[in-house]
């Protein structure tokens, strides 16, 4: 084919350091890493038993970035705060959210498949008698 594939692989932040595996995976053709940076506070870091601080985190992607690659960040948020009536209130709206994106996922794919519905609807209907009927019908409607 004479293509190169392109990858996203997800590794961890420390795993910068590794020269040779950086060089690795840029061969096999990686050129982006998604890294889950936590928090990039150090008092949050400190509260998850993190053993990095946020300038070790800049450093070391940093690395990452002189390697070639596209660095993707990934965060979480609200570890402080997460707490037994905050963890329920949190599920409780992801289950609203559910219904509202199913109902919205369901009502377009309804729609989709009635499009389908239809043009069948419609191809039968001028290839038998129903114009016929619905020309006697008519004619039966005015007559009245």
């Amino acid at each position: 084919m004479g293509k190169r594939l392109d990858f996203t692989a997800q590794i961890r932040l420390d795993k910068g350091r590794d020269q040779e595996l950086l060089l690795a995976m840029r061969r096999a053709g990686i050129n982006m890493v998604a890294i889950g940076y936590e928090l990039p506070i150090e008092e949050e870091l400190k509260a998850m038993n993190k053993q990095v601080k946020p300038q070790e985190m800049i450093a070391m992607t940093r690395l990452f970035q002189k390697a070639g690659f596209l660095v993707h960040g990934m965060f979480m948020i609200g570890f402080s705060i997460l707490s037994f009536p905050m963890l329920v209130f949190h599920l409780y709206n992801i289950r609203i959210g559910w219904k509202r994106w199913y109902r919205l996922w369901r009502n377009t794919l309804m729609r989709f498949i009635g499009l389908f519905v239809v043009k069948k609807w419609t191809l039968a209907s001028k290839r038998g008698p129903f114009l016929q009927k619905l020309k006697h019908a008519r004619e039966n409607i005015t007559l009245r």
